[in-house]
């Protein structure tokens, strides 16, 4: 199991070194990758020459159904194996946000590359499991841990646990508001049409504020975890990847509504 827990989290570096690879740093992003990560309403930025695969380009909704189906499906089997207050909570966001995809996000005509819609389902694969990894590891012992699952000494003081558990609900609604506001401004029947988001979290937390949230909610878990080395590298990727998300949306607000775009900042104070 050891060797299982370090792959683990060697992925997880890895995988954030990837996102430092496709950011938009002048020394060391690569433009192959940062041109495939360009999607949605981003894709605009895009030059205008193809890319390579992206003739296997697949539908968005496609695309962001399939991660959070094969996250919850994954999840649950990790559940069953060795339950944990963490995993429970990571169920909840995933089951909303597949909801979300299927009933709320209005998706655009536009397709994602095939290697930007690879690394998402690569996320969700590598989500759960590294968690019930880290789970045994503190249980210290091989499969058929469930039943020390629920054990107190696995998990972290009961004032983590409420702050941890309280921060994810606060986060989980206010990203379904965010995401919520976004579906309502679509316009035209492909989708393509934005209107400048008005609602206050737009205009007093973030231009991306359902990306704050996730990146909160993802600490959050951390509490409830009792700080893992993998939940830890996890925050680390979602909040580079977010971050650099982040930074192009809010370049992309300022380019398109000039002036009447008012945001105070792209996802934290001082980014």
């Amino acid at each position: 199991m050891e060797y299982a827990v370090h792959a683990a989290r060697a992925a997880w570096l890895l995988a954030t070194c990837a996102i430092i690879l496709a950011s938009d740093l002048p020394v060391v992003g690569l433009r192959y990758l940062r041109q495939v990560t360009l999607y949605g309403k981003l894709s605009s930025m895009r030059d205008k020459a193809p890319l390579f695969l992206d003739s296997f380009a697949l539908p968005s909704r496609l695309v962001w159904t399939s991660y959070y189906a094969t996250g919850v499906v994954l999840n649950a089997a990790c559940l069953w194996a060795g339950t944990s207050w963490a995993a429970a909570l990571l169920q909840v966001h995933l089951l909303r946000r597949l909801w979300e995809c299927l009933k709320v996000t209005r998706f655009s005509d536009r397709h994602m590359h095939p290697l930007q819609a690879m690394a998402g389902v690569g996320f969700y694969t590598l989500l759960p499991p590294s968690l019930l990894l880290e789970h045994w590891a503190r249980a210290g012992t091989e499969q058929g841990a469930r039943p020390l699952s629920w054990r107190r000494d696995l998990h972290p003081p009961i004032p983590c646990m409420v702050f941890g558990i309280l921060g994810f609900a606060v986060s989980s609604i206010a990203q379904h508001v965010a995401h919520s506001h976004l579906a309502s401004l679509k316009r035209g029947a492909d989708g393509r049409d934005y209107q400048l988001p008005r609602h206050w979290l737009f205009t007093h937390v973030s231009s991306s504020p359902h990306y704050t949230f996730e990146v909160l909610l993802y600490a959050s878990l951390i509490f409830v975890d009792g700080g893992s080395p993998s939940a830890w590298l996890a925050l680390c990727f979602v909040a580079s990847n977010l971050t650099v998300s982040a930074l192009r949306t809010h370049q992309w607000y300022n380019t398109r509504f000039g002036a009447a775009f008012k945001a105070p900042r792209a996802i934290f104070p001082g980014i």
